[in-house]
């Protein structure tokens, strides 16, 4: 979008350097048209090595470096310019939104790592209880069987002793007939 001369803003890449005051003898940095003057040569008259000569040259190349920036520049009418200057603007938002984005997700993945450390040591936790209570379990499960096994030998004794007791009290009638019968 090249438009007129002076009908816009200059947008260029490669702006030159501002220097103030004069290159020499005159010519000032910030007027191109005055690259083209005319020169006093001098005492010396045109010829080379002198410094009205280097001066022209030092003019003539900083021309040239003026007619490649304008060459390289894109002139911009003002809406242009003020879209440009929005869509720079929204950019640096953005790049700002996205440093942020990126600071809180760097910050969040930290929570996630310590949080999933914290879940691991709280299921070690529980898979250690677990495992205690299965011992406990089992261990609960022998001393039942333990119980267990201690009642039928206990109803075995206990059934032993009624009928060793049934034998006796039987013996003891038996022997008070026989005692009854030879005391008569």
């Amino acid at each position: 979008m090249e438009g007129p001369k002076g009908s816009g803003r200059l947008i260029s890449d490669k702006l030159p350097p501002r220097p103030s005051g004069k290159l020499q003898q005159g010519v000032r940095s910030d007027d191109p048209s005055s690259a083209s003057t005319s020169y006093e040569t001098g005492s010396r008259g045109g010829r080379e090595g002198t410094p009205s000569t280097s001066g022209a040259q030092n003019a003539k190349a900083a021309l040239e470096q003026l007619k490649s920036l304008v060459d390289d520049a894109v002139f911009l009418d003002e809406d242009t310019f003020g879209g440009m200057k929005t869509l720079a603007h929204y950019s640096q938002k953005l790049q700002a939104s996205g440093d942020n984005a990126q600071k809180r997700i760097k910050a969040l993945g930290q929570q996630l790592l310590a949080s999933q450390a914290q879940l691991a040591r709280k299921d070690e936790q529980i898979r250690e209880e677990r495992e205690k209570t299965k011992r406990v379990e089992r261990k609960v499960e022998e001393i039942q069987q333990e119980l267990d096994n201690n009642q039928v030998v206990f109803k075995m004794h206990y059934n032993e002793i009624l009928q060793r007791n049934e034998e006796i009290e039987r013996l003891k009638s038996v022997i008070e007939g026989l005692s009854s019968a030879g005391l008569s």
